[in-house]
């Protein structure tokens, strides 16, 4: 069994915020059998961290860090560089895996203005991303000879959110078959009794994020693909000067830890989820280069 702890960073809502372009999704998955020695060493690693820099916080919010706000306002620059990259270097050493998703909110709404179905039907960014999150998880573990069996979604508390996201699950997804390469049997009988997101236990969870540490690191891997994305897709001015150079050596960081890109954006061959998909990405970004030129 795992565990997948899903979190986002440029959270716009139900309406298009130009400053919150991207919104993006992040799933962090991890074996059932570490998740607790996980949480364990993460607790124990933090509170360490922490109390050799002086700070006291019950939950890690990465835009503060980075920007220095609140609790974090007198902790040097260079400090808060330093958590930052000791953070996602533990993250890549307890071999956790990434699905991140972003999606360009001014085309995802510019194609529900213009009556998208699938943008309809998906209700707005934040559902949009998260069932790209699902539908990578299942893609993922299907049919995988090394699955050891299915996987526990657990997301940040989103409210209104996450009853349609629910909502959206309940209702039929066979509009998501290419997307994950379900296999379709002849008979109309087991057509019916397909469960299309099969590798996923129940539906859902969703938990407050300061009771979660994996939920806090895929908070700071969604901040900081989010960031490296609003400074090279859509040109927005560094907060300081070197900026770029700083958010770029934790995007390139995280990479080594990123699922199989083609579970994220597969090949499209004709099917309206992965190309709408494709559509909305930000600017230059695949799962598969990684890097924006």
């Amino acid at each position: 069994m795992y565990f997948c702890y899903v979190d986002e960073s440029g959270h716009c809502g139900t309406k298009f915020d130009p400053n919150q372009p991207v919104e993006v999704l992040v799933g962090v998955v991890s074996d059932a059998t570490k998740i607790h020695k996980t949480n364990r060493e993460h607790s124990s690693f933090l509170k360490e961290l922490l109390h050799k820099h002086g700070v006291e916080v019950a939950e890690l919010k990465s835009a503060q860090i980075f920007r220095g706000r609140k609790e974090w306002s007198s902790i040097a620059p260079d400090v808060r560089k330093q958590i930052f990259k000791d953070l996602l270097k533990w993250v890549n050493n307890r071999s956790c895996k990434l699905i991140v998703c972003p999606i360009d909110s001014a085309k995802y709404f510019e194609l529900k203005k213009q009556g998208h179905e699938i943008a309809n039907k998906l209700h707005f960014p934040y559902e949009t991303g998260s069932l790209n999150v699902l539908l990578s998880l299942q893609r993922m573990k299907y049919g995988s000879p090394n699955n050891k069996g299915k996987t526990v979604v657990i997301f940040d508390e989103e409210g209104e959110h996450d009853k349609r996201l629910i909502k959206l699950l309940s209702d039929d997804l066979s509009f998501t078959d290419a997307f994950t390469q379900v296999e379709i049997p002849k008979s109309k009988k087991k057509q019916a009794e397909i469960e299309r997101l099969c590798q996923i236990v129940d539906i859902p969870f969703f938990s407050k994020s300061e009771h979660s540490q994996l939920i806090q690191i895929a908070d700071l891997v969604a901040f900081v693909v989010s960031r490296y994305i609003q400074l090279k897709s859509f040109g927005i001015a560094p907060a300081f000067d070197d900026e770029l150079a700083v958010i770029e050596e934790f995007y390139v960081g995280v990479k080594d830890s990123l699922v199989t890109p083609a579970h994220i954006n597969p090949p499209a061959k004709g099917d309206a989820l992965t190309s709408f998909y494709q559509e909305i990405r930000p600017k230059g970004w695949t799962p598969q280069k990684w890097i924006i030129k």
